[in-house]
């Protein structure tokens, strides 16, 4: 087995390198000046990342460029052997020309698994993202754990309307594999410059609430996802405790940058109890409750109590508070710490009424 864990500070310099060699030529004539890049990053679906096994449960969340907060898509395999397309989404339907892809990606292999590899750390000839023909390299890592994401681009020529995105292997050598778009740019793709609107629709403040886990302050996620108003796909995040008493607020976070007003939270959430004991009754509403709260005000909507050893569809609850001073704290409060153990919360919508 070949290792070097001093690799890592080449890393940086290699990744940055490829983020400018990963080009397809361009034998499209010169463009006219008044012509804009066409922004269809939203055409990528962040949960679409098709391979022999693939969840979000253990990959960190990245950011896409159309403001999306989206865990990374994994392909976790017990051996390493594996060649050819690992991860990958198919576009259809896109306007022909010049497309610029970033997309986060990582290749690493899992030490002390039952399996061995001889991949040294830093390989640049075992992993590969691609768009339809175009390949670039991805640094293959021995590590047991996502700390940061490589970025890379590609530029590919779309003749067909049809777009392939993906992560693939050459030879063996890495056996867990993540992905996710940050960005895809149709360049020169229209003849309108884009015009900022007389009235701008500022109701609906979704995007200001963050679907990772890390914001909720909970501990994972369940593979139920959620659809939010602002094109958003996110999982469901859990917070399970393994004996009682459990917290009062499993999960929260504070959402700022708000206009003073009256908003309508739209919220699903679950609150289950499972494999432990408990006296709680399969839909009391005395247990637990998701709630909005603004300084001294607090907004309760209680919720029912399963009696689950697996997850039940999430219920959907509405709540209205007034809100000054710029900022709501929403999250999952429990009336009785000893009834129930397993909790999950997402957010759906959160708009201001006008």
């Amino acid at each position: 087995m070949k290792k070097n864990f001093f690799f890592k500070s080449s890393i940086v310099a290699a990744v940055a390198l490829l983020m400018t060699a990963c080009t397809a030529a361009d034998d499209n004539p010169v463009v006219p000046e008044e012509l804009y890049d066409l922004d269809v990053t939203a055409l990528v679906a962040t949960n679409g990342w098709g391979g022999s096994w693939c969840a979000t449960q253990y990959a960190p969340a990245v950011k896409t460029a159309d403001g999306r907060v989206s865990q990374m898509m994994e392909n976790y395999q017990t051996n390493v052997d594996a060649t050819g397309v690992i991860l990958q989404q198919t576009l259809e339907g896109l306007k022909n020309g010049n497309y610029k892809v970033e997309l986060y990606a990582n290749a690493f292999y899992t030490d002390g698994r039952g399996f061995e590899s001889d991949m040294q750390d830093g390989a640049m000839d075992v992993a590969y993202v691609f768009a339809n023909e175009v390949k670039c390299p991805i640094v293959g890592q021995i590590a047991t754990a996502t700390n940061k994401n490589g970025e890379y681009a590609l530029e590919v020529k779309v003749t067909d309307g049809t777009l392939t995105l993906g992560l693939g292997k050459e030879k063996a050598g890495t056996n867990w594999h993540t992905i996710q778009i940050k960005s895809l740019v149709l360049e020169n793709g229209t003849n309108v410059k884009p015009e900022t609107p007389e009235e701008v629709d500022n109701t609906d403040f979704t995007e200001l609430v963050l679907l990772d886990k890390d914001s909720w302050n909970a501990g994972g996620y369940y593979g139920v996802n959620v659809a939010t108003t602002d094109g958003r796909i996110g999982s469901m995040v859990e917070h399970y405790y393994s004996g009682f008493p459990c917290d009062e607020f499993p999960m929260h976070q504070t959402v700022s940058g708000l206009e003073d007003g009256t908003y309508t939270v739209v919220l699903n959430a679950t609150s289950n109890l499972a494999w432990i004991s408990s006296d709680v009754e399969a839909g009391a509403m005395d247990v637990a409750y998701v709630y909005a709260k603004c300084g001294d005000k607090v907004v309760k909507q209680p919720i029912p109590a399963g009696r689950e050893t697996g997850f039940t569809e999430p219920g959907e609850y509405t709540i209205e508070i007034d809100v000054t001073g710029g900022e709501i704290e929403l999250g999952f409060g429990l009336e009785k710490l000893d009834m129930t153990n397993w909790h999950t919360i997402q957010i759906k919508s959160l708009t201001l009424k006008k």
